[in-house]
């Protein structure tokens, strides 16, 4: 009689719970059909923040408060929000060398070059989990026709592995793995170098004092010997002399993290008494900060530092970072880039 009581009250207490959980999901914002495969658990978005590529054939005009586009359908839905922002986030993009209409990769997958200019960051005011989901469902619901892809802004993190305690070469695990000193040796007794070859460090910025980072920064000659205050290279950024600072939107990439200064060493720190050896030490880097100090940042603001350095002179882009959710707007941007750079990235997670 007491196992049936407890066995009754365990069935009464399985059902409510499931009643209470379908009465609390159906008040929630549904996630949109195309995160159907997105592990919740797992990955995280900027609260408020979507990422909508617009059809290739649309031209975005944005009003004095960016608030609307000038699309009928998307200002439609766009009205039912408060505090819409949009923000263009490639202003810039250089015609593909060789006039190529896309690449295929290794495996024989073919990605054709995107309209970076028609990618927008949309902020709303409601920063509540799953508020973004209606809107990026009612965006899709217009086809492609009108928008090519929406979705949230996802969060990720710099990829961080713990550096050798003692800053010595022999502590060098990363370069004696990859048989850096053959390389090297192969160098030394030949005419390649890589003196002309430029890193952008996408990560928390870097520490450009660094006393094993000396002489190694990239330095935009054209900025460096302008006017202050001008764009005197017309690429959208005012006196960016070494680099740019997509978090803080400003000229000095500083690291406030240490990861990014981590990164830069491994890639292109002096061959002498001091610190580390760089993997390529004749090379140059551009300190790009994507990643706040917490080391977690946007797919928007890394996307935004790739399509910069890749605009910019850089021949190989670092990413030590990793996330859990795909973004798309970050594939169109480093997928972009490679017809100008080589895009590098961690393992991930």
């Amino acid at each position: 009689m007491i196992n049936t009581y407890i066995m009754n009250k365990t069935i009464l207490t399985l059902v409510t719970s499931v009643l209470v959980f379908i009465g609390t999901s159906s008040a929630q914002n549904i996630p949109p059909a195309s995160m159907a495969d997105v592990n919740f658990s797992l990955v995280s978005w900027e609260r408020g923040q979507v990422l909508v590529r617009f059809a290739d054939q649309l031209s975005p005009s944005l009003n004095s408060a960016k608030s609307q586009t000038k699309i009928t359908p998307v200002d439609q839905i766009l009205s039912d929000y408060q505090g819409v922002k949009l923000e263009q986030l490639f202003p810039v993009q250089k015609p593909i060398p060789g006039g190529d209409m896309g690449f295929t990769t290794y495996t024989g997958k073919y990605y054709e070059y995107p309209k970076l200019t028609n990618i927008y960051k949309l902020t709303i005011k409601d920063t509540t989990y799953g508020a973004v989901f209606p809107l990026i469902t009612a965006l899709e619901n217009l086809g492609d026709d009108y928008v090519v892809y929406a979705e949230p802004n996802y969060h990720f993190e710099s990829d961080v592995t713990v550096p050798p305690a003692d800053a010595l070469y022999q502590y060098q695990y990363n370069a004696s793995s990859m048989n850096a000193d053959s390389a090297w040796q192969i160098m030394n007794d030949s005419s390649i170098t890589e003196e002309d070859i430029i890193i952008a460090i996408i990560d928390t910025g870097v520490d450009t004092a660094h006393v094993d980072l000396k002489g190694k920064k990239h330095i935009n000659i054209i900025e460096a010997n302008g006017q202050p205050g001008v764009d005197d290279d017309g690429n959208g950024y005012i006196d960016d002399i070494s680099g740019w600072d997509f978090v803080n939107m400003d000229n000095g990439p500083i690291d406030d993290n240490s990861h990014g200064t981590h990164c830069a060493a491994i890639a292109v720190a002096n061959h002498d008494s001091i610190g580390i050896a760089g993997i390529a030490p004749n090379a140059k880097y551009i300190p790009m900060k994507g990643l706040e100090s917490s080391g977690g940042s946007s797919a928007s603001a890394l996307a935004q530092c790739a399509t910069y350095a890749a605009n910019n002179g850089a021949d190989i882009l670092s990413m030590s970072v990793g996330g859990y959710g795909r973004s798309l707007a970050f594939e169109n941007a480093l997928a972009y880039s490679y017809a100008f750079s080589i895009p590098v990235g961690a393992a991930g997670k």
